[in-house]
């Protein structure tokens, strides 16, 4: 996740090192310790962005499936 946050494609939230922002979205971030699943919970407050659910095919790419 530290990746995405460098690129400016997500920002942490203060206070909880399992959740991001992007937009008007939190992005719950949830890894199984052996790393073989992740789950991601989206949180929209409104109408979530056209681009928010880009960011679980990001996740993917960088998961060792």
């Amino acid at each position: 996740m530290s990746s995405l946050v460098a690129t400016g494609l997500i920002k942490t939230v203060t206070g909880s090192s399992s959740r991001y922002a992007r937009g008007n979205a939190v992005f719950n971030i949830v890894c199984h310790k052996n790393g073989k699943y992740v789950r991601v919970d989206i949180i929209c407050f409104i109408t979530c962005l056209n681009d928010t659910y880009d960011i679980r095919s990001q996740i993917d790419k960088m998961m060792k499936w």
